[in-house]
């Protein structure tokens, strides 16, 4: 039931307008070097522009404990230029706890018209900065 709600929503982005983005999680870095980390996170998603400023995503990773996780977050360009897309997202996250969690981090995206790039800062486990690359789709 719950990949028939998202193929709908996907097949729907369509009819929204804006830009439609494949996500590719690749690595990440944690601060904390104590403990034991994954940080070959490879995974795959979707981003879409709404608007120049608005952004929703979804995807799927093999997260930072080895364990495979889905996300869903909204978010906004603080600062938004032809290339560069610079603000927050909010949303929730599975895979940490026994159930879905809430998360949130910084964005710093660079884009040509058909790749990019993105930076992600996150508070979590005393750190964490992630990588991924995205190819627009339409």
């Amino acid at each position: 039931m719950k990949a028939i709600a998202a193929l709908l929503l996907l097949a729907s982005l369509p009819a929204w307008g804006g830009e439609l983005w494949w996500t590719s999680s690749l690595l990440s870095y944690h601060f904390d070097r104590e403990g034991k980390h994954n940080e070959r996170n490879f995974g795959i998603g979707v981003k879409h522009f709404v608007d120049e400023r608005n952004v929703i995503a979804a995807g799927m990773y093999r997260n930072s404990n080895e364990i495979d996780s889905g996300y869903l977050v909204g978010g906004r360009c603080l600062y938004r230029s032809t290339y560069v897309c610079a603000g927050g997202i909010v949303g929730l996250v599975t895979g940490y706890e026994l159930h879905a969690i809430p998360m949130g981090g910084l964005v710093l995206t660079l884009h040509s018209k058909n790749w990019g790039v993105s930076v992600l800062g996150f508070p979590k486990d005393g750190g964490v900065i992630a990588l991924t690359l995205e190819r627009r789709f339409w």
